[in-house]
């Protein structure tokens, strides 16, 4: 049991690895002519190692900041899960008080904000609970 359960683990593992690896992350022909624009536009000339240095750091740039949006959508993500747990324990404890006494509790949720990193967009939702007791 043990050993189909790490196998399957490793498989797990082998397929989301695999996955990353197969995203493209090539510039579009309009993005490389944009970036042979700017370094042509620094006085950099095509073939020579000025050039190509230039060319490599606006990707590694673009790199860099793919990758901190990708970080900072899933910490934003992570922190809304976070939220959404505590509000829900918030109003499993209030529940449970108004078991007890002549309580009321009205919910509304709504939609408010969106966050678009790349390819994602995550939606933020917010759920206000009130309880009042007489």
């Amino acid at each position: 049991m043990k050993t189909r359960v790490l196998l399957a683990f490793a498989v797990m593992g082998t397929s989301m690895t695999l996955a990353g690896c197969s995203v493209d992350t090539r510039p579009s022909p309009q993005q490389t002519a944009a970036d042979q624009a700017t370094c042509q536009g620094y006085g950099y000339q095509p073939g020579t190692n000025r050039f190509a240095d230039c060319m490599m750091s606006l990707a590694n740039r673009r790199s860099a900041t793919l990758e901190r949006q990708q970080r900072d959508a899933a910490q934003w993500r992570q922190q809304q899960q976070q939220d959404n747990a505590w509000a829900s324990q918030q109003n499993n404890q209030n529940q449970n008080t108004q078991s007890d006494s002549n309580c009321t509790t009205t919910s509304t949720t709504q939609q408010s904000g969106t966050q678009q990193s790349g390819d994602t967009t995550t939606s933020q939702t917010v759920t206000n609970t009130v309880t009042k007791c007489h």
